[in-house]
Order: structure tokens, then sequence, then C-alpha cells
């Protein structure tokens, strides 16, 4: 990690450039092909008003939650349990789903998920995607933006309902596989 945090650059605002780090290593992999759990939990914090740094996150995960040393990601039980653990000092409340139905519901209520998706159904061999999805509110407006994906090489959202982000995003018809819900308090 040490060698990282120089190429660790000072990011403001949500991580929506996963690609961009082919020079830090994770575990064995490239943060560029295995850090998105963490991402996701970066840009989760940042959208709680409790930002850490994200070499701090990776040297964090590199000890306690790297998937056969960083070649499948992060575990998502190891980031459940990091915000666990922290849930008064974030001030939030967090919540584990692995339910399809569950997790769909409660994109309704909460502040933002961190969620994990598949890249391809049919092909499993792509491997899974985790993700932060930012949920906006003002007065009776309510916006959706997915962080750390692209679409046409922009940044996913905002979008006014959650059928037009899962449709953006390709989940309309796959599905999540597992959601952290985190509700302000």
């Amino acid at each position: 990690m040490a060698d990282n945090k120089s190429n660790l650059r000072k990011e403001q605002g949500f991580l929506n450039n996963q690609k961009s780090y082919r020079k830090i290593f994770y575990g064995k992999e490239r943060f560029s092909y295995s850090g998105c759990e963490v991402i996701a939990l970066y840009n989760a914090l940042l959208g709680l008003g409790h930002p850490r740094p994200l070499h701090e996150l990776i040297y964090y995960f590199e000890k306690k939650g790297l998937l056969l040393q960083g070649s499948f990601g992060t575990s998502l039980l190891s980031v459940y349990r990091y915000l666990k653990r922290r849930e008064e000092s974030l001030s939030a409340n967090v919540r584990l789903l692995t339910k399809q139905g569950a997790i769909l519901k409660a994109l309704d209520s909460c502040d933002g998920m961190i969620f994990m998706f598949y890249n391809n159904q049919s092909d499993l061999s792509e491997m899974i995607h985790t993700i932060y999805i930012h949920v906006q509110k003002k007065e009776t407006i309510k916006t959706y933006e997915a962080c750390n994906v692209e679409l046409n090489g922009s940044p996913c959202g905002p979008f006014q309902t959650k059928k037009e982000l899962l449709k953006a995003l390709s989940i309309d018809t796959i599905g999540p596989i597992a959601g952290i819900t985190l509700y302000k308090r």
C-alpha cells in the first residue's frame, strides 16, 4: 500500500473513474479491476457526509476484506461490517439485504445504497460490479445517481425515477444480488 499512496490523487466528489486507477495494486490485482466495493464505500461515506481518504479504505480492506487476494475484489460482508461497526459515528442505520424485492423496495426510502449486481447475467465470467446509488431528496423531488458507472463515457444519472436508473444500468431485467442500505438519522 505504501507504494500506492503516491499514485492516489486528491479526490473531490464521488468517484466515477475506477478504470483510471491502473497504477494502484489491491492485493495481487490492480485497483482498476477489483476496487469497486471500496469505491462504493468511499462514495457512500461521502454521501453520508463522513468522507474517508481512499488510501485509508484501501489499506483497511487489503487487511480485512480481500477475496482471493483481490482477484474477486472485496467481500461485501466486510464492507457491511465496516459500516455496521461505525453506525453511531456515521449517524446512520445500516442494513444488509439479499432478496431482490427488498433491495428494490428499499431504494424508495433509503438515503443511499451500496448495490451489487451481475455485469452480464448470461455470462457469469464477466463477474459482478458494486456501485453506490446516491439518493437525493429535495422537498418532494427525489433523484438517483449511480456512482462509479459510466454510460457511453458519461456518469450515470441523475434520474428522476428508480425505474429509469435500473433501466440505464440494465438491472430492470437482471436484478441486484445484494444491497447495503443507508438511512441517515
